[in-house]
């Protein structure tokens, strides 16, 4: 592709890359390095900033691109102009010794991230437009759980998307992206490519074990609900709204009847609580806008 570029940021990391991308001579790539560690995700935003292209493929470090990835997304995403990203499926793939132990649970479970949203890949069909008022109704009903759409390196991105919708969220720590994809989705379509289209390394060193191990992703969840309520239309709110009644009271009826203390179905209502609000505030601000216009 001659109407490529490659922007390289590196974030004061302590191995070669300098070196390396240093010593590849290609008008079509940038290098940067920062002056001091900024972390991952403004390290990812500063890659969107520096991008001057109409798509963005972000590629961790740790992560591969078939040759065909940016080429076969691109292609998608121009022929359909309602969807801000497009993602495509992917393999995960373990290095290193005694891992299945720690990973094989999550592999089983999210190796085939995309399998809640498309179903099995045997029948899936090649490309797939998904709309993003019904991804988001039913992403809110199944209690912001999972990321359906795969990590950075699996998506690219449409550059009026991001400039609609804004950057990487900094406050959310593991699940930045899926915070990211949600956000698009509330304005935006998204496209499925069923092509195995990148790999995600898994191994002990990555940020998501070490984020793991500290628990920096705790409030993760309520943040990525935050936004999304707040950007998501009316109607994508109303459609959420009886589902996460429906759960509160599943839960709470159960605790009951289990006597125990359980803080799921709290944090199901602060949930159902937050969309209610959300729309009341709406409600009342489209009334003070009617009343202004009265006067």
């Amino acid at each position: 592709m001659d109407d490529i570029e490659v922007v390289v940021i590196d974030d004061c990391s302590p191995d070669s890359t300098l070196e390396r991308v240093h010593a590849v001579s290609d008008p079509r790539l940038r290098v940067y390095c920062n002056a001091h560690n900024v972390g991952a995700v403004a390290n990812h935003n500063r890659c969107i900033r520096a991008a001057k292209g109409r798509f963005v493929q972000m590629l961790h470090g740790d992560d591969l691109l078939e040759p065909e990835c940016v080429a076969s997304l691109s292609e998608v995403l121009a022929e359909n102009p309602s969807a801000g990203f497009a993602f495509a499926s992917r393999n995960v793939v373990l290095e290193g010794n005694g891992l299945e132990d720690r990973f094989g649970r999550w592999i089983e479970q999210y190796g085939d991230c995309c399998e809640p949203l498309v179903g099995p890949i045997e029948t899936r069909p090649q490309k797939l437009l998904l709309s993003g008022p019904e991804v988001l109704s039913l992403y809110i009903c199944k209690g912001f759980r999972g990321n359906w759409f795969g990590e950075p390196s699996s998506v690219l991105l449409r550059e009026d998307a991001l400039r609609d919708v804004g950057c990487f969220n900094a406050a959310v720590k593991q699940n930045f992206d899926v915070d990211l994809w949600l956000r698009i989705l509330c304005r935006w379509d998204a496209v499925y490519v069923r092509e195995i289209l990148s790999t995600r390394r898994v191994h002990a060193g990555m940020l998501s074990a070490a984020n793991d191990r500290a628990g920096n992703q705790w409030l993760d969840r309520p943040l990525i609900a935050q936004d999304v309520i707040d950007t998501a239309s009316n109607s994508v709110r109303l459609s959420a709204l009886p589902a996460w009644r429906r759960r509160w009271l599943a839960l709470k009826t159960r605790d009951m009847i289990l006597g125990r203390v359980d803080r799921s179905w709290r944090n199901a209502w602060s949930l159902f609580d937050l969309i209610r609000r959300s729309l009341i505030g709406d409600a009342r601000r489209a009334l003070e806008r009617g009343r202004t216009r009265s006067v």
